[in-house]
């Protein structure tokens, strides 16, 4: 992921649009003053956050409650457009200065505190690749851009190998402050221009809910990536511009609906209540229907949730408005901000099942968010805190978070940098390589050029390196290291979640058959193996495969057959295929997750060994350097690979000393 799951802000009791008064039960109606505090849409964001805190926590069997996100979106956009018509309808005008100080009094104090709680607690708990990103994350966080940020950073293939980022929640928190700051603008001008006409207004928010959904179907037919249409304002837009169009229509038509349109009200947002529910343990986020629309009819489905609600009577309103439901709305603004680092740093090392790990990992949020609500958030949104402190406080948290995040990080280098810094270094090699190739070529030096996923670029780069101090015995081309290209162009799980196939590396046997026609390898030398042992699911199926069932055997040998066949049609004399050692899918900083992943299987990985030596034995000039044996004599793997699939920038060149000599050994054999 690098798609991750976060929500939205888990709003302020901003349903208490007009009034902070105590909560007691009354129709919601588009009166000047708004509409009165409804429990219920308390009890409805409280509800939203316990799935959530589900989802972060890992459990398979409410899939769905990701959907929760678009309920905040929805919610958001609703309350905030009831009180800015209510606002306009009773001063004829919106104080764009008074709506921007509530928000910023309900939502930057206590935002600020957890940035500074993550800080100070990633000098302790934060690995390398947690550290190495925290200041970009820290400032993408303070300037409301987090969403953006991630989308430039989620697509990092080494990302796919490490922890959580643990500010990565605050995507959702970006997008919401991005609303609150142009939306009362768009409101104040429309209804200026149209002399007050919530028709003209109703309008503009269709129109552009209309524009948000084209924008995320041209995006996904153009192969958007997953981050890009789960994290992007312009798509997600949609949802809340829609409870924006809603807010509309009822504070049009509220007070002129009767008992019967009540009634109907009730027994639709059952209906939709329901279908919510279901939609949570069925939903599949990779399913990419979702943002092609889909969530907008997910949106509309909120919209009724909503209006239920706020109705005197009825089950929904009957149920959202139970006391803890309530209660966990109160608090959730800071419970949402506090909980994802908690979860990412409270994990399964702690030797807990997955229930109590999940009391545990609440019991710790809720002691620290319930406080922080009684000493922060409160105080400072009813004015119980003195002016001049708000304006003291406020620069020196800013100053201390921008100097914390500069001394926390160090100079930290991450496993997904050595990745991407070995793949770098390998083309600058290879570049300059190239011009020898005539002479090397001249002179009997055999050239070499790495073809596979990240794992060639990583070691492609050190057998280069090694031929640089043996130039006599080898000289390294241009090959095709592609990060996260699998063979098999299926969708795939990683780590427990979906790993979804780049559409960068679509169609990646041409990127192949280019390599190899442009650099003509004496030797190409196939690294592959991680991504052939995942389960993938065929297209139009439903069920996930593994290697080790013959149809996926087939698939993946009938495929390196083929690309083979590819490489000594586009030049190359000689194939060496490289086995894949045994992995520790999740391994972070040299520490093995509590349970081994699914693909951590060494039968899964014997099991694509063996197809690599069955290859092998069917076409001359092929043969198989047993990496994964040399690798299985070595005691010091977490050292090697500390993330359990890549080696390191520097231990790649030491393993080149093995690796390359018999690289060339095998092929002289063949």
């Amino acid at each position: 992921m690098r798609v991750t799951d976060s929500t939205p802000e888990i709003a302020p009791p901003a349903s208490r649009v007009a009034t902070d008064h105590p909560p007691a039960p009354a129709p919601a109606s588009g009166t000047a003053k708004g509409i009165a505090y409804q429990p219920g849409l308390d009890g409805l964001r409280g509800l939203g956050l316990v799935a959530v805190l589900v989802f972060h926590a890992g459990f398979t069997w409410l899939p769905g409650s990701f959907l929760a996100i678009s309920m905040f979106f929805t919610l958001s956009g609703f309350l905030i457009t009831t009180l800015l018509l209510a606002e306009h309808r009773r001063a004829a005008r919106i104080d764009l200065r008074a709506f921007w100080g509530r928000r910023f009094r309900r939502l930057l104090p206590a935002s600020l505190v957890a940035i500074a709680g993550i800080l100070l607690a990633s000098a302790v708990l934060a690995d390398a690749n947690q550290l190495e990103r925290l200041r970009g994350d820290v400032l993408a966080a303070l300037a409301y851009v987090a969403n953006w940020h991630f989308i430039a950073s989620g697509d990092s293939y080494g990302n796919l190998f490490a922890a959580k980022p643990p500010m990565e929640h605050f995507w959702s928190l970006a997008i919401e402050e991005q609303f609150y700051f142009v939306y009362p603008l768009l409101a104040a001008g429309v209804l200026a221009c149209f002399r007050g006409s919530r028709r003209a207004f109703g309008v503009v928010l269709f129109v552009l809910t209309g524009a948000s959904v084209t924008a995320s179907i041209v995006l996904k037919a153009h192969g958007a990536s997953l981050d890009r249409l789960y994290f992007g304002t312009d798509v997600r837009a949609a949802e809340i511009l829609l409870g924006g169009l809603v807010a509309v229509v009822w504070m049009r038509y509220a007070d002129r609906i009767g008992a019967g349109g009540h009634r109907l009200l009730r027994m639709l947002g059952a209906l939709a209540f329901a279908g919510m529910l279901v939609s949570w343990f069925v939903a599949d986020r990779a399913s990419r229907g979702w943002y092609g629309g889909g969530l907008t009819v997910y949106a509309l489905v909120m919209a009724l949730v909503i209006l239920a609600a706020m109705q005197p009577t009825g089950l929904v309103r009957r149920v959202l408005c139970w006391r803890p439901f309530v209660l966990f709305g109160l608090v959730s603004y800071g419970v949402y901000l506090i909980h994802w680092p908690v979860f990412i740093w409270v994990d399964e090392r702690t030797g807990l099942a997955p229930w109590p790990l999940f009391a545990v990992r609440v019991a710790v949020t809720l002691a620290l968010a319930i406080p922080m609500y009684l000493w922060i958030e409160a105080p400072i949104r009813h004015g119980r805190m003195p002016r001049q402190w708000r304006l003291t406080l406020v620069p020196l948290a800013v100053g201390a978070i921008l100097v914390g995040a500069v001394i926390v990080p160090g100079n930290t280098v991450s496993q997904a940098t050595e990745i991407s810094r070995a793949r770098v270094a390998f083309q600058h090699v290879a570049a300059n390589s190239e011009r020898e190739r005539r002479s090397a070529v001249a002179a009997g030096i055999p050239t070499f050029a790495p073809f596979g996923d990240s794992n060639a670029a990583v070691d492609g780069y050190a057998i280069a390196r090694w031929s640089y101090d043996h130039p006599k015995d080898l000289l390294g081309v241009l090959g095709s290291p592609q990060l996260g290209c699998g063979m098999l162009e299926y969708d795939r799980k990683y780590r427990g979640g979906d790993a979804p196939y780049a559409p960068a590396c679509r169609n990646w046997m041409d990127h192949w058959r280019k390599a190899a026609s442009a650099s003509h390898p004496d030797i190409a030398v196939v690294i592959l193996g991680p991504w052939e042992v995942t389960d993938i699911r065929f297209p139009g199926e439903s069920r996930w495969r593994v290697i080790g069932d013959p149809a996926v055997d087939a698939k993946l040998t009938t495929t390196l057959t083929e690309a083979v066949d590819t490489l000594f049609a586009s030049g190359a004399r000689k194939v060496v295929l490289v086995s894949s050692p045994v992995f520790d899918s999740g391994r972070v900083d040299g520490r093995s997750p509590p349970k081994p992943f699914p693909e951590s299987d060494p039968s899964r990985i014997a099991r694509w060994n063996a197809i690599e030596r069955e290859v092998a034995a069917t076409r001359p000039h092929v043969g198989v350097v047993d990496f994964a044996a040399y690798m299985a004599t070595r005691g010091d793997d977490r050292r090697l690979r500390p993330d359990g699939v890549h080696l390191t920038y520097d231990t790649a060149r030491e393993m080149a000393d093995w690796l390359a000599p018999e690289i060339l050994r095998v092929a002289r054999t063949l």
